[in-house]
């Protein structure tokens, strides 16, 4: 039976070099969901670590969306359809596995652009059906830990 995950062409954990102890944990968490940070639909990308932090808030935000945008140009010069971008510090919930068919379900069943699957909001979030709730284009994240597109 495939991984509910393989419905991504490629799963990119985002990692800094000088981190291999979130390396390690994320091939944890990985390995609690089935897979790992070995398995071939798995790939790690080097975050980008900027010298200053330019017209962001933090170095941090700034690394955050060179390396994501970074994983974004790679999937678009390797013409993958879609691609789940998640960090090095991904938890994921111990009901994940249960949970996540239903989501790849939905998924599977309509045009979708980009997936959220983080837990923080700029504002409440709808009903959700089938394990997901429809955003509208301009609701801002505030995380970006778990996101396909």
């Amino acid at each position: 039976m495939p991984h509910p995950l393989e419905l991504f062409d490629k799963i990119v954990v985002i990692n800094l070099a000088t981190r291999d102890d979130r390396r390690r944990e994320m091939d944890e968490q990985l390995r609690r969901i089935g897979l790992a940070l070995d398995s071939p639909l798995v790939e790690l990308f080097a975050a980008v670590r900027p010298v200053d932090r330019g017209d962001f808030p933090s170095i941090g935000a700034r690394g955050c969306f060179m390396s994501h945008l970074g994983v974004l140009k790679l999937a678009a010069s390797r013409k993958l359809d879609a691609v789940l971008i998640v960090e090095d510090d991904l938890n994921f919930s111990d009901d994940f596995m249960q949970r996540i068919p239903a989501v790849v379900d939905r998924l599977r069943g309509r045009d979708w652009s980009m997936f959220y699957g983080g837990y923080r909001l700029d504002r409440p979030v709808p009903e959700a059906r089938g394990g997901c709730a429809e955003l509208p284009a301009d609701a801002g994240v505030q995380t970006s830990h778990f996101v396909a597109v």
